[in-house]
């Protein structure tokens, strides 16, 4: 694995963001902000909800990270918890219909009832009022693999401009306490078409999470995933990863989804959700973890995929990488690699 030439000092980076997002697991059993200043990132972030923010292992991270000058972000699934599932006994109407009609709790939410958006949104205000971010950009993403409304209102609307409409209203509460917050609209599986029907409210930023490409090539490899693509091509995972092989979405796919969004939310403003770093994804969510696969040229192609797109804001999962993972598993490499190739990334 070779790593990138440092970029000159005086150089600015064109990735002005350049992330990872990891488990309080990882943050509380080893020095993430001590490697992620060292490896040039500027912001760490932390897959969990806003109340674990107030233990001590908390306080000392959020130290540590003003210490060396990075920033704290939150991402999280969290309409289940912004819409708590039992208004569902009293008020089944704020809930998302299924295909039957037949209103349930399950997942997310009906986004053509009002009542349902300003239950919504006025949690996610009390979450930001007590949130540890230290920059201006929140994530209140739908619930992970939850289903869409079916209602006759929303059945006219995409899983895509559904979520838009929650992201709408949602940065409309914000930006009353909080002028300069951005919000994310998640682009991933169901919601990753770009939306037809919904304009986004100023201050949403696209958020591209390709989850079932492959990391075996790049993402540019655009016949990867697709019919032709020989299934026994490992696609730089572990064995117990191969389920994803049936879930595979086509890189040709990715990128024209991509730009389509693109065509709706504007590049400078938008992020990429990656996993080049996440060990979870590669151990398939189970413990004990495996080792990060890693096939080289991809990561700085891929870079060169979204910088030439306009994009500006770079993260990726890490998730499984804490004490145990780098004191038995694998080294810091990757991730000094990654953040170096972030800061030395320019426009052709």
């Amino acid at each position: 694995m070779t790593t990138p030439p440092a970029p000159s000092p005086s150089a600015q980076p064109w990735f002005t963001t350049r992330g990872i997002v990891l488990t309080w697991d990882d943050v509380t059993s080893y020095d993430w902000p001590a490697l992620a200043a060292r490896a040039g990132l500027t912001t760490v972030s932390v897959h969990t909800s806003a109340d674990g923010w107030a233990s001590p292992a908390a306080h000392e991270l959020r130290a540590r990270c003003a210490e060396l000058g990075l920033a704290i972000e939150e991402q999280q699934h969290a309409l289940d918890r912004l819409l708590p599932r039992a208004l569902f006994d009293t008020a089944p109407g704020m809930f998302r219909a299924g295909a039957d009609g037949v209103r349930t709790p399950d997942a997310n939410c009906c986004a053509s009832s009002p009542d349902a958006l300003d239950v919504i949104a006025e949690h996610a205000v009390t979450e930001l009022e007590r949130s540890a971010t230290t920059t201006d950009r929140f994530y209140f993403w739908a619930d992970d693999g939850g289903g869409w409304c079916h209602c006759p209102r929303c059945s006219e609307l995409s899983p895509s401009d559904q979520s838009l409409l929650i992201s709408n209203h949602v940065m409309r509460a914000l930006r009353r306490v909080r002028p300069a917050a951005q919000l994310s609209h998640l682009a991933y599986q169901s919601t990753m078409a770009a939306p037809v029907a919904t304009v986004p409210e100023k201050g949403v930023f696209l958020e591209f999470a390709p989850f079932f490409r492959t990391w075996e090539v790049p993402l540019s490899r655009t016949e990867a995933n697709g019919p032709g693509w020989d299934p026994s091509v490992p696609d730089r995972s572990s064995p117990r990863a191969g389920r994803r092989d049936m879930l595979r979405v086509s890189h040709a796919e990715y990128l024209d989804r991509l730009d389509e969004n693109l065509t709706v939310f504007p590049a400078a403003t938008a992020q990429v959700l990656e996993y080049w770093l996440d060990v979870s994804l590669f151990s398939d969510w189970t413990m004990p973890a495996v080792e990060l696969p890693w096939s080289d040229g991809v990561l700085e192609a891929d870079l060169d995929t979204y910088g030439s797109r306009g994009i500006r804001h770079v993260t990726t999962f890490g998730a499984y990488m804490n004490g145990e993972y780098f004191a038995s598993v694998g080294g810091v490499e990757p991730v000094e690699r990654y953040g170096r190739a972030l800061a030395a990334w320019r426009p052709r």
